[in-house]
């Protein structure tokens, strides 16, 4: 087995801290029912602040999991902080988890998702045009109209993500490599 490094095993530590403060506040909130009603006399859903502070917990684990490679773990965090609140940054978490697992489809929706809550953010564009890339040609139109969004938000650094996009699924090796499996055909 190989070693944690120390990043890892920060990670690791945080993500058994979220687990106990999740495990505390559901221990506290038990089975009530957060309905009221509103001045109309309609039913509305009240989010006590337990229910926020629980759904940022799955989100902060989440992006831990990430940073692990930990890809199903993070989008099955993300989901439930979504659940709670439904942050920008917890659909692009999931959408980055699906990306990785190779869910291409599912990605680029919770990309979608998160520009129609912050249109602003570069790196929903660009994520959204990976996606979009890798689920094929009809979706081009619409990868490039991320890319002239990408190039609008962030000019500085238009070339790295157009090249990136175009290049995430193209896997160098080394010239080594391609020498012995020319020698073994």
């Amino acid at each position: 087995m190989v070693p944690l490094t120390k990043k890892q095993e920060q990670l690791l530590s945080e993500i058994h801290e979220y687990d106990e403060c999740i495990k505390s506040i559901l221990v506290d909130l038990g089975e009530w029912e957060y309905i009221t009603l509103n001045r109309n006399g309609a039913a509305m859903v009240m989010m006590p602040v337990e229910l926020i502070e629980l759904g940022n917990l799955y989100s902060f684990r989440g992006h831990n999991w990430l940073q692990l490679e930990n890809y199903k773990m993070a989008s099955a965090d993300f989901t439930k902080a979504i659940e709670f609140i439904g942050e920008s940054n917890n659909y692009y978490g999931r959408g980055k988890a699906q990306y990785e697992l190779g869910c291409f489809e599912k990605s680029f929706k919770d990309f979608t998702e998160a520009i129609e809550i912050s249109p602003d953010d570069v790196d929903y564009y660009y994520m959204r045009a990976k996606s979009g890339y890798m689920l094929g040609i009809s979706y081009y139109q619409g990868v490039v109209k991320d890319l002239v969004k990408v190039i609008e938000l962030d000019r500085e650094n238009a070339e790295y993500y157009i090249l990136t996009t175009f290049l995430s699924d193209y896997h160098f090796s080394s010239p080594k490599k391609n020498k012995q499996k020319n020698k073994s055909k």
